[in-house]
């Protein structure tokens, strides 16, 4: 009997050196760089389609992510393990990982929520490191310092309204440089 069959699935899908060329018009409103950036993806889900299936995912992307980070940045790496509820509609992040080359290294994991309608986020971020001298905001701004936290809670919805955020933020001999002021060895914890 079909009815008692268990609804399985098991799909991988990968590509290599994917060039952005092709999405340059529509990356034209973010700052990435579609002419110089390649990607390799890799994803993999298996499970039940009724009661809900593991994926794991892996994204690098390799040149200069954004404009926003050091010229020397060359390699990003994306890792995600969830599981997808149906039955609930939602997304559990059991874990993932976010390595930009000398710039950040963030590990979160948290939930999605009423992914139909009006999704909404809740989680954990830990902060390994953030080298804020690798990343450029504004021309004539430069930043300095590294921030960690062993642990943030994030929560919010994917509307306009910023997301929340509560936890501890150590700040390492921060400081920033304009042609206005400058602010230096700055070290402390935020809570």
């Amino acid at each position: 009997d079909l009815k008692d069959t268990a609804k399985r699935m098991n799909l991988s899908v990968s590509a290599k050196d994917v060039v952005l060329t092709p999405f340059k018009e529509f990356l034209q409103k973010y700052p990435i760089d579609a002419e110089r950036t390649r990607l390799d993806m890799e994803s993999h889900a298996e499970g039940d389609i009724e009661k809900g299936f593991l994926i794991r995912s892996s994204l690098h992307v390799k040149g200069r992510p954004s404009s926003f980070f050091a010229k020397e940045t060359k390699t990003t790496h994306l890792e995600m393990e969830a599981f997808f509820s149906p039955q609930n509609d939602s997304l559990i992040v059991k874990n993932a990982s976010l390595n930009i080359q000398g710039v950040s290294a963030v590990k979160a994991k948290g939930v999605v929520k009423d992914l139909g309608k009006n999704p909404a986020y809740q989680g954990d971020i830990q902060i390994d490191r953030l080298d804020l001298s690798r990343i450029h905001f504004m021309k004539n701004l430069a930043l300095k310092g590294t921030i960690t936290s062993k642990e943030m809670r994030i929560s919010g919805t994917l509307g306009p309204k910023a997301p929340q955020l509560s936890g501890e933020i150590q700040m390492r001999e921060c400081g920033i440089e304009s042609p206005y002021a400058r602010i230096q060895k700055i070290t402390g914890d935020m809570i």
